[in-house]
């Protein structure tokens, strides 16, 4: 993650892995070159990449998606807009 995204802290990270396997609704909390940042609660937020996005987000739009991948290690997510 970047600067201004740091990763969540562990019992943050391990509540959403637990509730990853579905579909999830979050809110566009930042947007960069490539894709948005999708916040799903308070420091918890994973990368919708350009390419997994149906049309142009901006800040504050609501957005499902579901998780492509998971990086525990760095506590990442990789997403897809349903």
């Amino acid at each position: 993650m970047n600067q201004t995204h740091q990763p969540p802290s562990a019992e943050a990270w391990q509540a959403f892995v637990a509730r990853s396997n579905g579909t999830l609704d979050g809110v566009v909390s930042a947007t960069v070159p490539f894709g948005v940042f999708v916040r799903f609660e308070e420091g918890v937020d994973g990368l919708l990449p350009t390419a997994e996005s149906k049309h142009q987000l901006n800040l504050g739009d609501h957005v499902t998606v579901r998780v492509l991948q998971l990086d525990s290690e760095k506590r990442r997510a990789s997403l897809q807009q349903i």
